[in-house]
């Protein structure tokens, strides 16, 4: 069976354009505004469904997601 991933949300952020998340995967794909992605790896639903309804994305992440699940940074 195949998952798609779910799609791309935007929210209003300063530093975050978009996201989104694959649940089979539990990979978050983080693109912020300064033109760079990074794709999470082994990211938890709950820490996803908890990014989309914080107030601040960025605090979020910095305090949920950064430092705690590995990452790559794509290649533009």
């Amino acid at each position: 069976m195949t998952t798609n991933p779910m799609p791309d949300v935007k929210r209003k952020s300063s530093c975050v354009a978009g996201m989104e998340y694959n649940p089979a995967s539990m990979k978050l794909t983080v693109f912020y505004t300064n033109m760079t992605t990074y794709d999470y790896d082994n990211v938890p639903p709950y820490i996803y469904t908890g990014l989309l309804c914080a107030e601040s994305k960025g605090q979020y992440l910095n305090a949920n997601v950064k430092g705690i699940y590995n990452y790559i940074k794509r290649q533009p």
